[in-house]
């Protein structure tokens, strides 16, 4: 009997022995998976911690850094007021010297502009037969109709044109009154019209215009070229202006014409000229 207890005690131990070991066999895998578990769990955690932080965190900060290395960009806007400051602290000393300078400067170019206005001639462009003259103020200018016919002339009519803003007429002759022969000199007469002389009737009287015709059934040559009109004139402004005749009618004797609706026959010399 004490061996069989004995033997089933030796059982009953062996069983429970080998129940124990296998019980513990299977506790370890259970705890290694477990740890596995929490290995492999916590592994990807970090990974998707420290990827996502580190690299998003570390690459704005490498952009920004270049954006605080270009701290010279910030480093002249400091600087650039202080200059500005500087400058501005000269510029209201400069300022001022400037205004003395300037004052004295203008004085004197105003003093050697009015003086040079005052030295400076005036001058103004009288143009005659298509030729321009350059005259100075006050200048005396003689102007003259140069004619030369084939044969003598019987008859002339002419008005002459010219500028009385800008030339004063200067023999009087013509402006005396015409009322009054007493009061016309027949030698000044004959400077104005050297050929037409006592034959002419004219008109002067109307500014900027002088009339005249001539009649002689003699004739009054011209064949050899003569001056159909002579004047003088004083430049009294700066205005431009032209001075020239025109020949309305003329005839040699006998009748035949030598101007024809304004034209002059190819015949006759015709000429006008402006000298000091």
């Amino acid at each position: 009997m004490k061996s069989k207890k004995l033997t089933a005690i030796c059982l009953c131990a062996v069983l429970l022995g080998s129940m124990a070991f296998t019980a513990c066999k299977k506790a370890e895998p259970a705890s290694a998976t477990a740890d596995e578990v929490t290995v492999t769990s916590s592994a990807p955690a970090t990974e998707a911690t420290t990827e996502p932080q580190t690299e998003p965190t570390t690459q704005p900060q490498a952009e920004t850094k270049p954006a605080t290395t270009e701290a010279p960009k910030t480093e002249p806007a400091t600087k650039a007021p202080s200059k500005q400051n500087s400058d501005s602290g000269n510029s209201g000393n400069t300022a001022n010297k400037p205004d003395s300078s300037s004052n004295s400067n203008s004085g004197n170019n105003s003093g050697n502009s009015s003086d040079s206005a005052q030295n400076k001639p005036v001058t103004c462009i009288i143009t005659v037969d298509g030729k321009d003259h350059k005259v100075n103020l006050d200048d005396t200018l003689t102007y003259t109709c140069y004619v030369k016919t084939p044969k003598k002339i019987e008859n002339v009519q002419a008005s002459l044109n010219y500028p009385g803003t800008t030339l004063e007429l200067l023999d009087t002759v013509l402006v005396a009154d015409q009322e009054d022969p007493s009061k016309i000199s027949p030698e000044e007469l004959q400077k104005v019209f050297p050929v037409l002389k006592s034959s002419v009737i004219y008109n002067a009287f109307n500014h900027n215009i002088i009339k005249f015709n001539a009649s002689n059934i003699s004739g009054m040559d011209f064949t050899k070229g003569d001056y159909l009109i002579k004047l003088r004139f004083k430049v009294i402004s700066g205005i431009n202006g032209a001075v020239s005749t025109k020949i309305e009618f003329m005839d040699e004797v006998g009748g035949k014409p030598y101007v024809d609706d304004f034209k002059i026959s190819e015949q006759v010399e015709f000429k006008e000229e402006l000298t000091k």
